[in-house]
């Protein structure tokens, strides 16, 4: 800096007797001058400016798990104290009604997959190949395979205005789309079995299918949908990018929890917020319990107890004495005779019942505690 303007001042120097001479007149000895002041202090002040620092926001990891996801881990959880442990295939789930052509994933094998994955050790998942098979029976596993596609997908009707003109076209674009004015919506469903590859033969009764249909108001930035299904049903929204592939990955996890509550005579509604009995599969259930031994009636009962009263252990192999004593109150409680602390199939059809109605109810009066705390406080 103290070198260019040394250099600066020579040559205002060398001007001034040039112009003392006659060589340069008075205005141009002044703009000569000014040139050479603003070009070499100014460009001095610029490489001197401090650059800002500008922080780009990274984007966050999110972590992709639903309450279905939980409800299947907790199946497993429950199937490790209840139930051998067997193992699954998934045959390739594909797009079967011809009218995706992309706007929905054509290919669900790898999502199917990864849910199953959610019930831990008591599920021994393998690929769908010969192999499979051999590695099942020689660990004496029960195998079996799931059997599905996308058996519907209808292209979203689409309402819209222009100017004085209301009319309705057929929209076969994606509904993920981001329309202006529109309102888009559309309907897509699912359907599974379950194949015994011991017997070849499908399990008689054990189906899962779920019909989910989304919308968007345009003007808004999310999705809402609902997905209706075998014995329960859900709304909810959702702001993902991809709104379709979101609501399709929610499908098949509530397939794969009615399919594995089915296929092992599991009341699965247990593990799902809010979620009201499947009435049909009671009898089932029934039945299934009157031929399970004694430690297994006392751990799934105790389970259920758990969910009403925390202060109950559930999965109890042995029942202690105090949770003894809660069987028989809410024996009579149910009105299930006798009253002793015996669980019985009556008894465990009445947790399934009634039972849920006082854990939803307890889950309001918990949560109406709660809102009056925090007001006193």
């Amino acid at each position: 800096m103290k070198k260019v303007a040394w250099v600066v001042l020579q040559v205002c120097w060398v001007a001034i007797n040039q112009q003392q001479e006659g060589y340069i007149s008075m205005i141009k000895l002044i703009n000569i001058f000014f040139f050479l002041v603003f070009s070499t202090f100014g460009c001095t002040a610029i490489n001197e400016m401090i650059v800002p620092d500008i922080k780009i926001q990274e984007a966050t990891p999110t972590q992709k798990i639903s309450r279905y996801s939980n409800a299947l881990e907790q199946i497993g959880e429950f199937l490790e104290t209840v139930e051998n442990p067997f193992a699954m295939m998934v045959e390739p789930i594909l797009d079967k009604t011809g009218s995706g052509a992309g706007k929905i994933p054509h290919d669900l094998t790898l999502v199917v997959e990864s849910a199953l994955q959610n019930v831990g050790p008591s599920l021994m998942l393998m690929p769908h190949e010969t192999l499979s098979l051999k590695v099942a029976e020689q660990n004496g596993l029960p195998i079996y395979s799931i059997h599905g596609a996308i058996t519907e997908f209808d292209a979203a009707t689409v309402s819209k205005s222009v100017g004085n003109n209301v009319g309705l076209y057929h929209k076969d674009t994606d509904i993920g789309l981001d329309l202006s004015q529109d309102i888009s919506s559309g309907t897509i469903a699912m359907d599974f079995m379950v194949l015994d590859r011991g017997t070849n033969v499908y399990l008689s009764g054990i189906k899962a299918t779920a019909k989910g249909s989304i919308e968007k108001q345009s003007k808004g930035r999310g999705f809402s949908f609902c997905i209706i299904g075998n014995g329960f049903g859900l709304n909810g929204n959702t702001n993902s990018q991809t709104p379709v592939h979101h609501m399709v990955n929610i499908m098949v996890e509530y397939c794969m929890i009615q399919l594995i509550g089915q296929m092992k005579s599991t009341p699965y509604w247990l593990f799902i917020q809010d979620c009201d009995p499947d009435y049909r599969q009671l009898r089932k259930l029934e039945k299934k319990f009157k031929q399970k031994p004694e430690h297994v009636k006392n751990a799934i009962c105790t389970y259920i107890l758990s969910k009403i009263d925390p202060s109950i252990k559930g999965l109890q192999n042995e029942i202690d004495i105090e949770t003894k004593m809660k069987i028989i109150q809410y024996k009579q409680k149910f009105g299930v005779i006798p009253t002793n602390e015996k669980v019985t199939s009556k008894f465990y059809v009445k947790l399934l019942t009634d039972g849920i109605k006082m854990i939803k109810q307890n889950k309001i009066t918990n949560q109406a505690d709660n809102l009056l705390n925090s007001v006193l406080e």
